[in-house]
């Protein structure tokens, strides 16, 4: 049966995300292990990464903010022993490796979730695409720009990719490639699926259907509290909450 909406006051609603999201605990009192990070990613669902370093990588902070002064190379081992997996879960992101299931629906419908440029280059140039996944097939990992074309040169935003980048992204978006890991620029090295995370192809894809409640409730527990369609951290797997005002 479905909850009934429960309204609260702003200042409780943040009190109780807050706690969810693991600022209520103490921090450690001695050296900060794998058992305590791995406590801070169950909680906040993930770990965004962002290309600015001013202070640190994006993806180091909320665990510092939560755990204080720690080892980052004990968070990179986590990724490299496939504790985490990079995909598109909100933006980029650090994801635990037991959803990797649960976000294979998403690629399934990489047509209509990835962005236009990608699904344009798909459907004009197919032949291509299966010549970059060819090409990391055979001499993975590789960055994008180990596959580019000759190409102007670049103006404008950054997301302004060439065709090399855009096919590893749409093949990177349809699970095909993953993150094998980032140079030390943080360009993604990526390689087949296959050999970044092998127990992908040993465990069967989940329906969208079978999946959106496991990721509402993994969304719902990181966030505690919601107003409108939000639920799987960043909002990018919808959820109906309560829209009652919270203020």
């Amino acid at each position: 049966m479905p909850s009934t909406p429960v309204a609260l006051s702003a200042a409780v609603a943040r009190r109780i995300a807050l706690a969810a999201q693991g600022f209520a605990d103490a921090r450690p009192t001695g050296s900060v292990d794998v058992r305590h990070l791995r406590r801070v990613i169950d909680q906040v669902g993930l770990l965004q990464i962002d290309s600015v370093n001013v202070v640190s990588r994006s993806h180091y902070l909320p665990v510092f903010s939560r755990l204080g002064p720690y080892e980052r190379a004990a968070l990179d081992d986590l990724a490299r022993r496939r504790e985490l997996f990079e995909y598109w879960a909100h933006q980029a992101s650090f994801v635990p490796i037991r959803l990797h299931p649960y976000l294979r629906w998403r690629m399934d419908r990489a047509e209509h979730e990835a962005w236009g440029s990608m699904r344009r280059l798909a459907e004009d140039k197919p032949g291509f695409i299966e010549e970059v996944l060819a090409q990391v097939r055979a001499c993975g990992p590789l960055t994008a720009a180990a596959v580019a074309q000759d190409r102007p040169a670049r103006s404008g935003s950054m997301w302004n990719w060439h065709e090399g980048k855009v096919a590893m992204e749409w093949l990177f978006f349809i699970g095909a490639v993953s993150a094998a890991r980032r140079t030390s620029s943080f360009e993604r090295l990526y390689d087949v699926t296959e050999r970044v995370i092998p127990a992908a192809g040993g465990s069967p894809n989940s329906s969208r259907r079978a999946s959106l409640p496991r990721c509402r409730y993994r969304g719902g527990g990181s966030r505690a509290t919601c107003t409108g369609r939000r639920g799987f951290p960043g909002g990018s797997v919808p959820v109906p909450c309560s829209r009652r005002s919270t203020r």
